[in-house]
């Protein structure tokens, strides 16, 4: 299977070091957002377990752009799947 991706990721940080009596020797707030698009290339399997529950197993590689230092590396999944009449 392949997939292609987009995803909206961001963070804020707050970091505040030193001593009460002295003053504060670290004070910094970092924060960015950013979207990440990323190629994922899959193999897997779906497992029936009975007529309404199947098991999906999933395992590949994620290629993200541009940000491949970040976001590159291998995924697996675990599913569980539901079928109603």
């Amino acid at each position: 299977m392949l997939r292609v991706t987009e995803t909206y990721a961001g963070y804020k940080v707050k970091i505040k070091n030193g001593f009460m009596e002295y003053g504060r020797f670290l004070n910094l707030e970092v924060s960015d957002n950013l979207w990440i698009t990323s190629f994922n290339a899959n193999i897997g399997a779906d497992i029936p377990l009975d007529k309404y529950n199947m098991l999906s197993i999933n395992a590949g590689y994620n290629f993200a752009s541009p940000r491949s230092f970040d976001f590159d590396g291998a995924s697996f999944s675990i599913g569980w799947k539901r079928f109603f009449k």
